[in-house]
This record gives C-alpha cells, structure tokens and sequence, in this order.
C-alpha cells in the first residue's frame, strides 16, 4: 500500500472507530475507551483512546478521542458531538448523527516533503439495534474531509458490542473506506463510571 493510502485508511479508520463508539447501553454514560485498529493486510495497526460524557440525558453526548499507529506516523485528536433518538417510542432501533471535528498529523517519510497535519471535519449517521439486552448491533456511514489534504473518501462500517458486566463493554467492528478502497477491523473495550 503506498504512503498516500496509507495516510488515508489510517486516519479514517481512526476517525471511523471514534464514530462507532456511540452504541445503546452506551448513549447518555460516561466512559472511557481502548481500541486497536487494523487494515485488511493487517500491516497497519492503530490505537486508540476515547472518553464520552453526557451532555444532555437521553438526546446529547460529547466525545473526546485521540489515536496513533504503530510506527507514529499519523496521529489524531477528534471531538464529536452525538445527538441520538428512538426511531419511535419504544423502539429497539435508535439513529444518531454525529459532526466530527478534529486535527490530524502525519510524516510523509520523505525528506524532501515536510510532514502534513491538518483540521478534519465530517459528519456520521446510523442507527443502533438492541440485539438481546446486553447485546447491540451498530450501522455508520461517515464522510471525512479536510482543509487542506483532501477528501477521506466515505467510511461503511458495522459493530457488535456487547455488556460483561455494568462497568465493562466490549465490541469488534468491521469497515471499509471508498478513498483507500480497504477494510478495517477493530476491537475496543470499555469502562462506564
């Protein structure tokens, strides 16, 4: 995979498992997250660290995340604001929309070209289905654009997360991006306080 591609399936999947982190049972919770992220070679990996808080209960959430690869090529700061609601009263199904703002970083590995960061801004929406009561099933799709490096092409992903315990979630999500035409594979834990 060139350096170009590279920077593209990096920064998006970074940004793309940021937007997944908005599934039921965690809408309206503090929490903190971990994740690592790969591509479909499975020669890129990434990591990453989530904290969401409620703003307004059952409506309204902020999340603040940061993520890095393996080697510190591409780093990433986001903020994204979750705005959620029931497809209908009672419903398993909920939607949600989330604009993202953030700022990425990223050696070019040349010495003749200076390295790029950039503000990155989107927007995410899907929807999330209660499977059992401690199981969830998540849709995204997400666009990502930046000032000055360029489109980050549309993201599809698709989550499973799933309660162990009331302070402990877990999930693994598959994606894939029209820019860097790759997949991605991530797993991610988290603690509600």
């Amino acid at each position: 995979m060139n350096k170009y591609c590279r920077l593209i399936a990096g920064v998006s999947t970074f940004l793309a498992c940021a937007t997944l982190a908005h599934s039921e049972g965690l809408l309206g919770k503090r929490y903190l997250e971990v994740g690592v992220a790969t591509d479909s070679d499975f020669d890129d990996f990434g990591f990453g660290l989530a904290y969401n808080m409620p703003i307004k209960a059952d409506m309204l959430d902020l999340a603040i995340e940061l993520g890095r690869d393996e080697e510190g090529i591409v780093e990433t700061a986001v903020i994204d604001v979750t705005f959620y609601a029931p497809v209908s009263q009672g419903s398993l199904t909920k939607v949600y929309i989330a604009p993202v703002l953030g700022y990425f970083q990223a050696e070019t590995g040349y010495w003749w070209s200076p390295n790029v960061s950039d503000l990155v801004y989107g927007v995410s929406v899907g929807t999330e289905y209660e499977l059992a009561e401690n199981s969830n099933l998540t849709t995204s799709i997400s666009y990502l654009d930046s000032e000055d490096f360029g489109d980050f092409g549309v993201s599809f992903d698709v989550g499973y997360n799933h309660w162990f315990t009331d302070s402990f979630n877990g999930e693994i999500a598959l994606g894939y991006n029209t820019e860097s035409e790759d997949a991605s594979f991530s797993l991610s834990a988290r603690w509600a306080f």
